[in-house]
């Protein structure tokens, strides 16, 4: 095990310290260390967040009593294959499973691993570090698509306040964005249910099992949330029935509707490409034809600060529908909508394709490891 560090015996200097949890990076550093442990060691939480073997890229470390330190004998193993042995095992299923979960030492040791020849371990270890190397290149630019993509948002929204007969802004009153104080000549802040038709969502009763059998209406609800991060949606995790949608409060809106995560997932927002239903936890605005439903939606995406404080309640946040029909937006000429949406739309199509090359890369590696660590198939010299 690490040894005993506490947060008070972390002093800002001398060498890193790794803890139980999933960063990459260490919890604090300290000169009050009695272990010393170096570069190529392995540290391994044992308690909470069991698992997750990190390879500290620092010349000395240590590491606290809520993990494992692995030294290996690099006589016999090499470190790098040694850890992505360890992250392929199933670690979380030899910890003792109880309210915390803890690893033992007792319980790590018998743990086994395939070990071919120490010169085929580098081999392998290379291939994998050659992609581990191509995910990081990947992820980096994405991440700087999506930094630039919020930028140059924010630069256009602030247009108004770099040039002299920028107009100053008043009554700007709900959904005020703090860093806009004055709009180019024709842009204006204006009420969004004056631009936009809100509408709200339902659930059928979920007794009525001929409410949901067999369904062909597409519902976006919270169980959407993990593909709300792309513009448009057309496949939901559930459908509700025509006998669902009628018997109920639920609305089947035109394609083209922005819909606005209200509670829980407060802020993520989608584009409806086909006529759908949404439940109540969601917003949704059927754009005139003064409002790019493109633009309201990077709009709504940039704005995440005001969604955070708008929203209230104490177990789940939420935006509540007064909110909605007195907020305002900044509304640019409906032609300089149309080119602010289509440079964004430009920017998620970068994202998008480099999320694909991610989830490419993530799954050839996981291949990869399969085949290799397992010894089905070989490196050779």
């Amino acid at each position: 095990m690490g040894e005993t560090l506490l947060s008070k015996n972390l002093t800002g200097d001398g060498i890193p310290v790794f803890s139980a949890n999933t960063d990459e990076g260490p919890w604090g550093y300290t000169s009050n260390n009695r272990r010393r442990l170096h570069r190529g060691d392995i540290v391994i939480g044992a308690r909470g967040s069991v698992g997750y073997p990190r390879r500290p890229n620092f010349d000395a470390f240590t590491c606290t009593q809520t993990t494992i330190a692995v030294e290996p004998d690099h006589a016999v193993v090499d470190s790098e294959y040694l850890h992505h042995a360890l992250c392929a095992a199933d670690i979380l299923g030899i910890a003792s499973q109880q309210a915390v979960p803890m690893l033992t030492i007792g319980a790590l040791s018998p743990l086994e691993i395939t070990l071919p020849p120490l010169d085929e371990q580098r081999r392998i270890a290379e291939v994998l570090r050659s992609v581990d190397e191509a995910i990081a290149v990947t992820q980096a630019t994405y991440d700087g698509i999506v930094t630039t993509q919020a930028a140059v948002f924010e630069t256009f929204l602030q247009s108004g306040n770099l040039i002299s007969d920028g107009q100053l802004i008043a009554g700007w009153t709900t959904g005020k964005i703090d860093c806009v104080r004055h709009l180019p000549v024709g842009w204006r802040v204006v009420k969004l249910v004056d631009v936009a038709r809100l509408e709200s969502g339902h659930t059928p009763d979920r007794k009525k099992p001929e409410y949901w059998d067999g369904g062909d209406v597409e519902w976006i609800s919270l169980h959407d949330t993990q593909n709300l991060g792309r513009c448009e949606i057309s496949k939901t995790e559930m459908r509700i029935t025509q006998a669902g949608l009628a018997n109920s409060s639920a609305r089947l809106l035109p394609a083209g509707t922005v819909c606005f995560s209200r509670t829980a997932t407060v802020g993520k927002c989608v584009i409806m490409p086909k006529s759908m239903a949404t439940s109540q936890d969601f917003a949704n605005f059927i754009c005139s034809p003064a409002l790019n439903n493109r633009y309201l939606l990077h709009l709504m995406r940039w704005m995440q600060p005001v969604w955070k404080a708008l929203a209230s309640g104490s177990t789940h946040k939420t935006i509540y529908m007064p909110t909605f029909k007195a907020l305002q937006i900044i509304l640019p000429p409906r032609v300089e909508q149309d080119q602010i949406a289509a440079t964004m739309d430009s920017f998620v199509n970068m994202a998008e394709s480099h999320a694909a090359s991610l989830t490419h890369l993530r799954s050839l590696k996981a291949n990869l490891m399969s085949d290799l660590l397992s010894g089905r198939v070989r490196v050779p010299a």
